[in-house]
């Protein structure tokens, strides 16, 4: 079996998650916009069709640096941020199984 980064793909799996890292920090999302900016995509390629952004992100802040904000990942309330894809936060991998 193999594994991947986080995809929430609905309501339904957001409000999962939620209670899941509840009190627990930051965590990866498997979405980023590193080829084309501000075009978001999922590991495995697809768009999203449901966000959960904090208000006003992403905003692609750069801090000053070179690039940008380009990896998304679970802050306060389970809401979306963009950070920068080295940033060291938690990740939640999922898998799929057969029952």
């Amino acid at each position: 079996m193999t594994s991947s980064m986080i995809i929430v793909r609905d309501l339904e799996e957001q409000q999962w998650v939620r209670k899941q890292i509840a009190g627990k920090g930051y965590f990866w999302l498997g979405l980023m916009d590193r080829e084309d900016e501000n075009v978001w995509k999922w590991v495995d390629g697809t768009l999203p069709v449901f966000t959960k952004w904090k208000p006003g992100q992403p905003d692609n802040w750069s801090h000053g640096h070179e690039e940008g904000e380009d990896c998304a990942g679970l802050i306060h309330e389970a809401n979306w941020n963009d950070f920068f894809c080295t940033d060291r936060i938690g990740f939640i991998c999922q898998r799929a199984y057969a029952c």
